[in-house]
């Protein structure tokens, strides 16, 4: 390991933790903050483009790579630690970073739900309105951006079958993945784009629920409806049962039901982002089987989230994994898409 002095300007070749030879593959550096031996040692970029200087300090909220997480509430998915170890290219990073300040915006979110509720504020119901109408905006944009992720990683594959023809993907996930409002098959897009057919079939195999969640949001945000559905209950805010995209759907346990039909809101709110993470983490789980990356850039470590807001998301990513595992809730596989510990150990 090399070792630097606090203070010094280097350049980031000499940065400890980071494998040079995949440093120098063209690849971005994702975080340079770093947590091992119980100690933060932290980098930013000073004067010229390649001076790098370490400082003292703790995030409150950042991304960082580690062996395990500092915190209970500090997390890491296939998907994120894919990217920001062995994929970062070119090209990639805006949307990557867009991605990661949008999981926070997610937290927070459901973290306002509960500030709001226990507010007894009489606009509260209005005011947990638009924050539902937010998750659904956000969590609509993160497809596209796993999109153009997606996009930007299969400009970067090179063929080695001459008789394969390779072309560019939509920047779009609908695009990708409908004809109109109906889901597109996976053979055809293995044709029209020469993916992989077991790339091509995750877009089958999640364009259904990104359709409800689309038309979801859309009701709720181009067409001007109120969230009339939406009221304060005693414990928490409820919705209706009755509401189209939900109303086949078997979201809630029969104690929780209220007058009325009317069910907890987290669970639903819980739900979509679960399945928007799992649909991150099934693409990437299929790319790898069939396409090779390089090593890790960072060994030894894996990339996690820290917020501030972070558990209240965990919290509703396991009442989603536990929901799942009862066969209630959207359709899928009840694969847990995070980890909180080694992202290589079997899942919860």
């Amino acid at each position: 390991m090399r070792f630097m002095a606090p203070g010094q300007i280097s350049p980031i070749e000499e940065i400890p933790f980071l494998d040079v030879e995949q440093l120098k593959r063209c690849r971005h550096v994702a975080s340079l903050t770093f947590h091992i031996e119980g100690q933060w040692r932290i980098w930013l970029q000073t004067g010229g483009e390649n001076a790098f200087v370490e400082i003292s300090g703790e995030p409150a909220e950042a991304y960082y790579f580690a062996a395990t997480p500092v915190h209970d509430a500090d997390f890491t998915t296939l998907h994120l630690n894919f990217i920001a170890q062995r994929a970062l290219v070119t090209g990639l990073t805006r949307s990557f970073s867009a991605f990661q300040d949008d999981l926070f915006n997610l937290a927070a979110s459901l973290a306002k739900l509960d500030l709001i509720h226990a507010s007894s504020l009489p606009a509260r119901s209005r005011m947990a309105c638009t924050e539902v109408e937010y998750i659904l905006t956000v969590c609509r944009s993160m497809y596209d951006l796993l999109q153009e992720m997606l996009a930007c990683l299969w400009e970067n594959v090179r063929l080695t079958d001459p008789t394969l023809t390779k072309r560019p993907l939509k920047r779009s996930f609908a695009e990708m993945a409908f004809k109109g409002e109906e889901p597109r098959e996976a053979e055809e897009l293995a044709r029209t784009y020469g993916l992989p057919v077991e790339v091509a079939a995750c877009y089958a195999r999640h364009a259904p629920i990104f359709l409800k969640m689309r038309r979801f949001r859309d009701n709720l945000v181009h067409k001007g409806h109120n969230v009339r559905t939406l009221y304060t209950g005693d414990h928490a805010f409820l919705i209706s049962s009755e509401l189209g995209p939900f109303t086949e759907l078997k979201i809630w346990r029969a104690e929780e039901m209220q007058p009325n039909a009317l069910g907890p809101l987290k669970p639903v709110l819980g739900l979509l982002i679960h399945n928007l993470l799992w649909t991150c983490n099934d693409f990437i789980a299929e790319w790898m089987k069939v396409i090779d990356t390089p090593s890790d850039l960072v060994p030894g470590m894996y990339f996690y989230s820290r917020g501030n807001s972070n558990s209240q998301l965990l919290d509703a990513l396991r009442d989603a994994q536990r929901r799942l595992s009862e066969g209630r809730g959207l359709p899928g596989t009840p694969e847990f898409p995070i980890q909180t510990q080694d992202p290589d150990a079997p899942s919860d």
